[in-house]
């Protein structure tokens, strides 16, 4: 089980979340809009330790109180399973802007399969065209594309993230992906957070006679953000 959340600051949630029954029930936590600064974070035990869980990667920003960052954690009894792949932050896992995308890949090994996992923050403040850009040449870039069809890729990968996209009222995004990445959305209706906007999402490109999977949101009471759960 694989949970999604933008956290709305980590530094002041951290505390919550490690008393949350959907998240210490999960294998792997993935969070963004951390407000981390991994030069400083990464040596607070508290914010990167977690009891049973190995911080696997965390991003962030030097700026004060910049909205960037990503974290993910992995249960110890899955560490040995879970690859980081790449990210789009620079070598010292920092961002310096505000108004792109944040992005990670991760590679999951289970009964000789492979799952990419992907986790994204598109900041509200980016252009819908180049979030679509930059995000679809680091997939490219990482990720296997299918010889017979560019537009198809071999690999299989479930993304999951606050795209600041709202799904009931843009489609066009939704749209171009599943042309040019084979990636659909698991999710299509209702509200990812308060204000009745569908701007988390879950994509993937694997169908379900392939693998047996689920999606859905579950209320969290210190974000205005739903988790996504995944079940897989």
């Amino acid at each position: 089980s694989i949970i999604f959340h933008n956290c709305a600051n980590y530094r002041l949630h951290a505390r919550h979340l490690r008393s949350d029954y959907a998240f210490l029930k999960s294998d792997i936590i993935f969070l963004s809009e951390c407000h981390t600064n991994p030069e400083t974070d990464l040596k607070n035990h508290y914010l990167s330790n977690m009891a049973g869980y190995s911080l696997v990667k965390m991003t962030g920003s030097s700026q004060y109180n910049a909205s960037n960052g990503q974290i993910c954690f992995v249960k110890n009894n899955h560490v040995n399973q879970l690859e980081f792949v790449a990210d789009n932050a620079n070598n010292k896992s920092m961002y310096k802007e505000t108004n792109i995308m944040e992005i990670s890949l991760f590679k999951y090994k289970q009964d000789n399969k492979t799952i990419f996992l992907c986790n994204v923050y598109n900041h509200p403040q980016n252009k819908v065209s180049d979030f679509y850009k930059d995000f679809k040449e680091f997939i490219r870039k990482h990720l296997k594309q299918n010889k017979k069809n560019e537009y198809q890729l071999d690999d299989d990968i479930f993304v999951m993230g606050d795209f600041n996209i709202d799904l009931n009222e843009d489609k066009s995004v939704i749209s171009k992906l599943k042309e040019k990445l084979g990636l659909f959305p698991l999710i299509r209706k209702g509200a990812s957070n308060d204000y009745n906007k569908l701007i988390d999402w879950c994509l993937t490109n694997v169908k379900r006679d392939k693998l047996n999977y689920s999606a859905q949101f579950y209320e969290s009471y210190f974000s205005d953000h739903k988790p996504i759960l995944l079940n897989i």
